[in-house]
């Protein structure tokens, strides 16, 4: 455990390099430092292990398997300061997909339901069906409004898919590996 645990923490923590803003300017730093971690930690378990063996160590697939996240993670971090530094608007259908995504977490794009009025004065009022009129003011509001994308609203979506992807990845990485050790063992 006191082998594993060290390096499972330095790829948790290369998910904060996706919290720290772009502006800061010590991201690629702060990721740069992760993997040069992991480089000693790997030197010393290679120094560790004993040198003639038929079979590489499960503990070494897990250190290199992490070292790989973490370097994908810099060429992720390298990309989004990329998208973050230009100037000008993003393509049309990349505006239009951010739109979606935008949409899509917010209200607008939800499916609507039939409004039903209370009753007055003991009279029932029917149902009526206004997702026409609400899907009308809605769309007019949004030509109206339609907010600006830039660059920097881009990168910011990159950050989050990054940071989601580099989250799952190891975790499926790290299940996989313990499974393989646990099935090694049970044999």
């Amino acid at each position: 455990m006191h082998l594993i645990i060290p390096i499972a923490i330095l790829g948790i923590l290369t998910l904060v390099n996706f919290a720290i803003p772009c502006e800061s300017g010590e991201r690629i730093g702060y990721v740069m430092t992760i993997l040069l971690s992991t480089s000693v930690y790997l030197l010393l378990l290679a120094a560790a292990l004993p040198e003639t063996s038929d079979v590489v160590p499960l503990l070494e697939i897990f250190v290199v398997l992490t070292m790989v996240t973490i370097f994908l993670s810099l060429l992720a971090t390298i990309s989004v300061l990329k998208v973050y530094h230009r100037s000008g608007y993003p393509p049309e259908w990349m505006i239009r997909l951010l739109m979606k995504l935008r949409c899509c977490r917010s209200s607008c794009c939800r499916k609507e339901t039939k409004i039903r009025a209370r009753p007055v004065t003991g009279t029932q009022v029917m149902t009526e069906d206004v997702s026409e009129s609400i899907r009308g003011i809605l769309k007019k509001r949004a030509v109206d409004e339609e907010p600006e994308i830039t660059w920097q609203d881009v990168s910011g979506y990159l950050d989050r898919l990054f940071f989601i992807l580099f989250l799952i990845v190891p975790i499926v990485v790290y299940t996989t590996i313990g499974v393989t050790s646990y099935n090694e063992a049970a044999l």
